[in-house]
């Protein structure tokens, strides 16, 4: 009877290991996901910056090169 408690036993806390590992498993893929993500958010949010930027500095420059034009005849 013993043995066989033993047995039950043992199958448990083998499952319950498993279903410890799984669970473990998947929270590190989400966690890395969510990081990969959060990085790639990150890239873009900088790049569409740096492009806003660009932009600026050339609209700024045209302004100032057309006002220029006008400013001082030719």
């Amino acid at each position: 009877w013993w043995g066989c408690l033993w047995e039950v036993v043992v199958v448990v806390v083998v499952v319950v290991v498993e279903v410890v590992v799984v669970v473990v498993v998947v929270v590190v893929v989400v966690v890395a996901a969510a990081a990969a993500a959060a990085v790639v958010v990150v890239v873009a949010a900088a790049a569409a910056a740096v492009v806003v930027i660009v932009v600026v500095v050339v609209v700024l420059v045209v302004v100032v090169a057309a006002a220029g034009l006008v400013l001082v005849p030719v």
